[in-house]
């Protein structure tokens, strides 16, 4: 049987500044095994299901605007506890040094984050692509803008991110520099 073709699609992203949870989020750190119910549900959807697809779209935007108002303790709560953080090596060293590698567990996602805000303070990230790569992996094209902690420089970047599911939990961030090499991790890749 032919594995369908990828699904990519563009990314309206208008993050509007919000300090407190919306209903829906209030709802999620209330009861996480139904937010993972759900999205656990929506990924077993086949790639061409309109709702599967209107699904993703709503999770790309609405991870990032949590992660943008840095309201970790909801982003934990869609993580699975065996979550790998994955940076994979920059070849034009955009990514620091100590943060090249991987970060196990929910104590490896907090440093993964300590560690990019520690760099950039005021960071901001926002997707502007999804890749449905069908079952449970989807690839987002994110634009990252921050101001360096300890120089002020405004620095301004597209990172690709690979995600993997268990059991409607993110089990794997892998973030590339490069889109060549996060096709080739998603199985993209073009043959030469």
């Amino acid at each position: 049987m032919a594995r369908e073709p990828a699904i990519r699609r563009p990314v309206q992203y208008a993050p509007r500044p919000r300090r407190h949870r919306k209903l829906d989020e209030r709802f999620w750190i209330r009861f996480p095994a139904l937010m993972h119910k759900g999205v656990a549900l929506m990924l077993g959807r086949p790639p061409r299901s309109r709702a599967r697809q209107t699904f993703l779209l709503f999770w790309v935007r609405r991870s990032w605007e949590i992660v943008n108002r840095r309201d970790f303790e909801l982003a934990l709560a869609a993580q699975d506890p065996d979550v790998l953080v994955r940076f994979a090596p920059d070849p034009r060293g955009r990514i620091p040094p100590d943060m090249a590698g991987e970060f196990h567990g929910i104590e490896g996602f907090n440093r993964a984050w300590e560690a990019w805000l520690e760099v950039f303070q005021d960071l901001q990230v926002e997707p502007e692509e999804f890749t449905d790569l069908g079952g449970d992996r989807l690839m987002v094209v994110v634009r990252a803008v921050g101001r360096g902690t300890e120089s002020g420089v405004l620095a301004e970047t597209h990172g690709y991110m690979l995600y993997t599911f268990r059991a409607g939990k993110v089990l794997r961030h892998e973030f590339f520099a490069e889109r060549e090499q996060a096709e080739e991790a998603a199985g993209l890749a073009r043959a030469g």
